[in-house]
């Protein structure tokens, strides 16, 4: 039995929609050894943003600082 035949499913077709596009899908990362590094500091800094730590200009600057210097050290 196909989950898409359930009735939840049937009568919520935007999930059904978002389940379909499952197959499609595909694990990302940077072609880069320090990848944990580059997707840690770019959550931290993602979360003082969100928590209004920092503006989007700081963040900004943040993100390409740490993302080059990460990127960088992996050659």
């Amino acid at each position: 039995m196909s989950l898409f035949n359930l009735p939840y499913y049937q009568n919520n077709p935007d999930a059904k929609a978002l389940m379909s596009e499952f197959s499609y899908a595909h694990p990302w990362s940077f072609p880069t050894a320090n990848f944990a590094k580059v997707y840690n500091d770019a959550n931290a800094i993602l979360q003082n943003l969100f928590l209004n730590k920092i503006t989007l200009e700081q963040a900004i600057e943040q993100l390409t600082m740490s993302g080059d210097s990460d990127l960088s050290s992996s050659t």
